[in-house]
């Protein structure tokens, strides 16, 4: 009993110190994500005198949100290749969502002087499409 109990213990251990590790990549993965995230909208910061840049941000920010934090838990492994279906239907779902997002923005400039409306309403269509895109993809999922 007391050798069983020993190797238990010794199992136990090992697979504490895999999750650990495992937990530390996955927190760097995320910070590292949110920098990239965050950095690449520095550059619109500089243009925003211009007319396309309010757009432009826009744009950058929906899909950044989207791709790079809200479907993240959806990614399946590299090898599925079941995954790049529903992808495809979320990726033209998207350019749809952000051409119409763009061209509001562009056809009503005033929509600018009012950023709390317009970026709360493009976190309404945000959450929206982030649920079309999960039901998509529980569709296409392998049972």
């Amino acid at each position: 009993m007391k050798v069983m109990s020993e190797k238990h213990r010794r199992d136990n251990q090992e697979k504490l110190a895999r999750l650990d590790a495992s937990e530390k990549i996955a927190d760097r993965r995320d910070t590292i994500r949110l920098v990239l995230i965050l950095c690449g909208a520095v550059p619109f910061l500089f243009f925003l005198s211009s007319n396309w840049a309010h757009a432009a941000m826009l744009g950058y920010m929906l899909t950044a949100c989207f791709f790079g934090l809200l479907l993240v838990p959806e990614y399946s492994p590299l090898g599925a290749s079941w995954f790049w279906k529903p992808m495809i239907a979320i990726v033209i779902l998207h350019a749809l969502v952000i051409a119409g997002l763009v061209w509001l923005n562009l056809s009503i400039p005033e929509m600018n002087r009012m950023p709390r409306m317009l970026y709360g309403y493009a976190g309404i269509v945000l959450v929206i499409e982030w649920q079309l895109a999960q039901r998509i993809i529980d569709a296409c999922r392998p049972k």
